[in-house]
């Protein structure tokens, strides 16, 4: 497997940089994976014209967060088969819904998307591995006040 990491949408090609231009990515790769935080400059990121760039067997996971995939063109592309397929776990609107989201509305029953809830990681034994490292730090953290040379204010 070859992985292409994308430039900033727009940004010029610099030859020296590990990343190649965005448009390049979209057309060059069978799997898409949208991980960027939501500014102003990542809304609607991936929408129509960049599923047109996409090759038709292409599949779209986004894991960032909603608004990132403009959802309407999502489903459009869908629908047309212009990519293969789609997965997310993030939603426009939270908590999603058919009420809310046209990911889960009418229509979207026989479309290659899988949807699940952004929650996906918490597992039990994450749960658990947090709370090991929670407890862990608040030990410190009251050792330090303890022992350290400063005391806490109350």
């Amino acid at each position: 497997m070859q992985i292409l990491v994308s430039g900033r949408k727009g940004a010029p090609n610099n030859a020296h940089a590990a990343r190649v231009p965005f448009d390049d990515v979209l057309r060059n790769s069978s799997v898409v994976f949208v991980a960027c935080p939501r500014v102003r400059d990542t809304m609607r990121l991936i929408s129509h014209t960049e599923f047109s760039l996409m090759p038709r067997h292409a599949i779209l996971i986004n894991v960032s967060r909603g608004g990132i995939v403009d959802e309407r063109a999502l489903i459009m592309a869908l629908k047309a088969r212009q990519i293969a397929g789609a997965a997310t776990d993030v939603f426009l609107h939270e908590p999603a819904g058919p009420e809310n989201s046209v990911l889960l509305g009418a229509g979207t029953e026989d479309l290659n998307l899988v949807v699940t809830p952004h929650s996906a990681w918490f597992t039990e034994s994450t749960r658990l591995n947090f709370m090991a490292c929670l407890q862990k730090n608040i030990v410190s953290w009251v050792k330090e006040i303890e022992y350290g040379d400063w005391s806490l204010q109350l």
